[in-house]
């Protein structure tokens, strides 16, 4: 739901429904590289943070980063 707010979505990868994030993110879940957490207060989920070793995600970020390089992304 969070992707497909426009606040989000203008400063992530826009619009995106489900099945998009599904297919995009699926591949990330088991990763040793990305570590994605949803923050929760009270049991209600109020934000996503992410960490990821930069030089391994790939698909065309961080290439040239020295390893050992992380990034993390919140919303």
């Amino acid at each position: 739901d969070w992707l497909s707010r426009s606040h989000v979505a203008d400063r992530w990868d826009g619009q995106m429904t489900l099945a998009d994030v599904e297919n995009r993110y699926r591949k990330h879940i088991n990763s040793n590289c990305v570590f994605p957490f949803i923050v929760n207060i009270e049991n209600r989920p109020i934000g996503f943070i992410q960490s990821y070793n930069a030089n391994l995600v790939g698909d065309g970020w961080w290439e040239n980063e020295p390893p050992g390089t992380w990034g993390v992304d919140q919303y």
